[in-house]
């Protein structure tokens, strides 16, 4: 094990002083740093847009049309499509919620309509707009994943998520009851639960609550602040993970639920309490990079219906987080975080090779760190044929599609 491996494991259990040595480290290298060329890739660059679209869970590219936010720096941000075939923006709105890691959660709806984050009249809304019509259907709350069936949304708090987890909330009003209750550590109100939503019916068809959940979990922090993040159907909608987290001061814990829409029946997966980013591989594998029972970080591979639970340990790469994105079910595609010289990787690994292919090497200027950093977040297009990724190399927000060059 490497020095900087050592010292990482003894600091990463304090947020503050992991972030203050590995700012100090990074300044020490930057000389070295900006002798690199910017980008590198072997990859065909296709389109370079000026903008960000949000997570890595789900496409932004869709029928060679992009989605992504404009003016992130003002109140009300700009929701854009941009036609690769016209060059040109060919819709756009606006929107009151957006954040720098995640967006407005903006998502492809179907070929024709987009559904994102909002708050009017003083409420959390979620809306599913027609970009042709413009027309548009609001349901009451902020969803978080929508099923591929188009069937289902979760609904979750994200005043709750936003203190829990700084960088992850959208600065609103929200109402005395929500801004109370977001105070409050181990909440038992129901505006707290996570709720799965049904599209059709207009009815929930599922919710969970802090407090049943917290006596399922293991190894989340006693005195911790609660709340739920991170949810995703399974590609055939029958499943859904979600982690209900803790967090204070210094560090986060985690713990990762599968529930079947099917057998109505909850799992709970076991870890080491850390669970960082994940993605469905096919409808019962999940790839995460997570820690195990023995607190052993890296990328690992749960099988749902079976339970077995597989690290993929074959490169170095692979014991850095990142953000998994399925290609299939044996290969997907990530990214890390800023290394030492400010450089981020995205990569595909194929687990039946056992191999992964560095596809694409891009600098991080230093003023995108911490809450302000811009994540990679890369994610296939919905033909699989292009990869979409966000990138601050030039100095600003911008978002790139690639693809393999022939």
């Amino acid at each position: 094990m490497s020095l900087e491996k050592k010292i990482y494991d003894l600091v990463k259990s304090n947020k503050k002083l992991k972030n203050k040595l590995k700012f100090i480290y990074q300044l020490a290298l930057l000389p070295v740093a900006l002798c690199k060329k910017k980008i590198k890739t072997d990859y065909d660059i296709v389109a370079e847009i000026p903008g960000y679209f949000g997570f890595h869970d789900r496409p932004s590219l869709r029928n060679n049309n992009l989605l992504f936010h404009e003016n992130i720096e003002n109140d009300s941000v700009d929701i854009c499509v941009y036609s690769l075939t016209e060059e040109k923006v060919i819709f756009r709105t606006m929107t009151n919620c957006f954040n720098n890691q995640q967006g407005s959660m903006l998502t492809w709806f179907d070929d024709e309509s987009i559904i994102y984050n909002d708050f009017s009249n003083g409420n959390p809304v979620t809306k599913i707009r027609n970009i042709l019509s413009a027309e548009v259907r609001i349901i009451e709350g902020h969803f978080f994943s929508l099923s591929d069936s188009r069937t289902k949304v979760t609904l979750i708090n994200f005043k709750r998520f936003g203190v829990g987890l700084p960088g992850y909330g959208y600065n609103v009003n929200y109402s005395d009851e929500i801004n109370t209750d977001s105070k409050i550590m181990k909440s038992k109100s129901n505006s707290s639960d996570l709720i799965v939503y049904d599209l059709l019916t207009g009815e929930y068809l599922k919710r969970f609550d802090i407090i049943s959940l917290s006596n399922l979990a293991s190894n989340l922090l006693t005195d911790g602040y609660y709340y739920f993040s991170h949810s995703k159907f399974s590609p055939d909608s029958s499943k859904l993970f979600f982690l209900l987290r803790t967090s204070d001061d210094k560090i986060n814990k985690s713990q990762l639920f599968v529930y079947d829409f099917e057998a109505y029946t909850l799992k709970v997966i076991k870890t080491g309490g850390m669970v960082s980013h994940l993605s469905w591989l096919d409808n019962e594998s999940i790839i995460s990079y997570s820690n195990d029972e023995n607190k052993r970080d890296g990328y690992y591979v749960y099988n749902v219906n079976s339970a077995i639970i597989t690290l993929l340990d074959y490169d170095n790469l692979m014991n850095v987080d990142g953000h998994p994105s399925n290609i299939s079910s044996h290969e997907f595609i990530t990214d890390t975080y800023a290394n030492k010289y400010r450089r981020q990787i995205l990569y595909k690994a194929n687990m039946e090779k056992k191999s992964i292919e560095i596809i694409l090497d891009v600098f991080s200027p230093f003023k995108f760190s911490n809450e302000k950093r811009v994540d990679l977040h890369p994610r296939m297009s919905t033909c699989n044929h292009y990869i979409t990724i966000d990138t601050s190399y030039s100095g600003k927000p911008v978002q790139l599609v690639l693809t393999k060059r022939k």
